[in-house]
């Protein structure tokens, strides 16, 4: 990010790809759900993980919505992706994912980050 102090213009570039790390977002954390729900039905018996998981993951996604739709926020999707990723440890399969959803929950601001470029007097940063 270009220092306001040091340069006295900075252009912010819009970031295209928010939308898109949105709906990758929106579906991993879906899809964890209802795989969590169907492992529960598969066993005929409330896994407590699995549940914590899915109520979370539901909660935080309707947290989403109302703000993007009443408070016209940014949402991010990290804290569903974590929730997600610590549920699927518990898992009988796929512990793996853990790994996966807590590189793309740390890696999401970053995406969403707009490109900035500075230009002083004598020099220009990106």
């Amino acid at each position: 990010m270009a220092d306001k102090s040091l340069y006295p213009y900075i252009i912010t570039l819009k970031n295209e790809s928010s939308r898109f790390v949105n709906i990758i977002g929106l579906l991993l954390s879906i899809g964890s759900a209802i795989l969590f729900l169907r492992e529960m039905i598969v066993r005929n018996k409330i896994v407590i993980p699995y549940f914590a998981g899915v109520i979370f993951i539901a909660i935080l996604i309707a947290w989403n919505f109302y703000n993007y739709y009443k408070n016209d926020k940014e949402i991010y999707y990290s804290k569903a992706l974590l929730i997600a990723g610590l549920v699927w440890t518990k898992m009988p399969y796929f512990q793996w994912m853990i790994a996966v959803f807590a590189l793309l929950a740390i890696l999401e601001y970053q995406a969403k980050l707009s490109p900035e470029i500075g230009f002083s007097d004598d020099h220009i940063i990106f």
